[in-house]
Formats: C-alpha cells, sequence, structure tokens
C-alpha cells in the first residue's frame, strides 16, 4: 500500500496493545524503527537484535510499560511505546520512549491517530497528569505533529544522543493534562 505523501488513511486502523505473545510482532517493528531511523532512538539496532525472547517478553509484561501498535490491512504501520514512573514523587509522569512510523505510511495521519489513542489512555489513568517526550530537533514533522496534540517544547537536552561517533541534540517536550490538576 503505497501512499501519496499527502494522502491521509481513508479506513481506521487497527491499534492493540501487544502483549507478551505478540513479541516477534514487537520486535520486527522496533527493529525496522531503529534501523530506518538510527538517530531517533536511544537504543541501537545491534545490541536490540540481541534481545531475548524472554528479554522480550518480560519487557512486554511490565505493566508500568506499554507498546501499541496500528496496523492497516494488517501489516504493522506504526509504534508507539509509554513507560510510566514508578517513585512516588514522579508517579504522576509518563514518558513516550519510542514512536515510529513505517516510511510507507508517514505523512498520513496514521502516527497522530495511534498517538491520540496512547494519549486518551494515560488520560483515563487517574494518577497520571503529565506526559513526556524527546525528538531529534530538526524533525520538524515529528515536532509539529506533536504540538498538534497538545505538547510544548520545555528545553533542549543538547548531545543526548550519540550515533556513530556524532551528537544529536533533543527537543524535550511536555504534554499536561491540564483538566486532571
Amino acid at each position: 500500500m503505497e501512499l501519496n505523501k499527502s494522502e491521509k488513511i481513508k479506513t481506521e486502523p487497527d491499534i492493540d496493545i501487544l502483549g507478551p505473545e505478540q513479541w516477534q510482532e514487537y520486535r520486527a517493528i522496533r527493529l525496522k524503527a531503529f534501523r530506518t531511523d538510527p538517530t531517533a532512538f536511544g537504543e541501537s539496532y545491534e545490541r536490540e537484535e540481541k534481545k531475548s525472547e524472554a528479554e522480550m517478553r518480560k519487557q512486554l509484561s511490565d505493566p508500568n510499560y506499554r507498546a501499541y501498535v496500528a496496523k492497516i490491512d494488517n501489516k504493522t504501520a506504526s509504534l508507539a511505546v509509554y513507560m510510566l514512573f514508578v517513585p512516588q514523587h514522579v508517579e504522576h509522569c509518563a514518558m513516550i520512549s519510542s514512536v515510529f512510523t513505517d516510511p510507507e505510511f508517514r505523512r498520513s495521519g496514521l502516527g497522530e491517530k495511534l498517538l491520540r489513542k496512547v494519549l486518551d489512555d494515560l488520560h483515563q489513568n487517574p494518577k497520571i497528569t503529565r506526559v513526556r517526550l524527546s525528538v531529534r530537533v530538526d524533525n520538524e514533522a515529528a515536532k509539529k505533529m506533536y504540538e498538534k496534540l497538545g505538547f510544548v517544547q520545555c528545553g533542549i537536552g543538547r548531545k543526548e544522543v550519540k550515533v556513530d561517533g556524532k551528537y544529536y541534540d533533543q527537543a524535550q517536550m511536555d504534554l499536561i493534562f491540564e483538566d486532571k490538576l
């Protein structure tokens, strides 16, 4: 399904939260993400590839970790992952640690639909009032999408990511659920 860059997804994607039994699907989309956009993530393809089935299943079993995928025609096309903070003084915070949309589906609205679902679920969590993420400072398309969803840039993580000896700055962005304060 090759999309014109300005074409929106016409059918609603199937959005699922992956469980431990779906570890292979999780592994495949993460490896594709790390291979496609190595400077967008804190982890590397090489290290992720070495993770065992047991490690993947354990991660997907953690109640403070959620991996969402959006599928179009049964093809996993987008991934979003969040982690909840456990320490008492920051348990109101969640961090979106991974967002990836297959290049074939970018600029179609799919990533935004997936993140809206993630944010709706986080909003339903009675503890969560703040969501944070970081994005490479030069990734204007992603930053615009996050801003459209209500995120505000609150800082710059200088030289936060290092890939092949080169440093990349990350924009730190927050979303506060003001209605829950």
